[in-house]
């Protein structure tokens, strides 16, 4: 086997064992880390669109992990319901008053946040036809943190 052959043999061994490393530390942490948050996230969800009476009492709040896409232990979780007298231009109003219970939701029942003044944060909120989805940030970590501050100068 010559030099050449062996340095190619070798960067593919030390690629494979960075990205087994990379899935079994990092990948791994921030899945258990989601499933442990997921179920806190979706009770405030219910008890907020519950209390804004943003659906019809029938109707189902669907969920699912969204910030795998935006970084590690990014803490964000998109949901979609069947809105009740929702308009488009309503958005505004109900994204304010919807955050509002959410973080009722974490002064009520004494979660952990990085921001002693907020627990959850709405990133996102549109409507498609009867469909209202909206993403949750539970600000439970710095990363979540950073994540919503770095979306708001987006938007400014």
């Amino acid at each position: 086997m010559n030099l050449f052959t062996e340095v190619i043999i070798g960067l593919i061994l030390a690629g494979l064992v960075y990205f087994g490393i990379h899935y079994f530390v990092v990948n791994r942490q921030t899945k258990r880390l989601s499933l442990k948050t997921q179920p806190i996230v979706d009770a405030a969800t219910n008890y907020a669109v519950k209390q804004q009476k943003l659906i019809a009492s029938n109707s189902t709040i669907i969920s699912s992990y969204n910030a795998g896409v935006w970084g590690r232990g990014v803490m964000a979780f998109e949901y979609h319901v069947d809105a009740v007298n929702v308009a488009k231009n309503d958005l505004p109003i109900v994204k304010s008053k919807l955050e509002s219970s959410l973080n009722q939701f974490g002064i009520d029942n004494d979660l952990e946040s990085v921001d002693s003044s907020k627990y959850f944060a709405i990133t996102d909120m549109w409507l498609m036809e009867t469909q209202l989805y909206f993403d949750v940030a539970y600000l439970r970590n710095r990363v979540t943190l950073e994540y919503v501050e770095d979306l708001k100068r987006l938007d400014e």
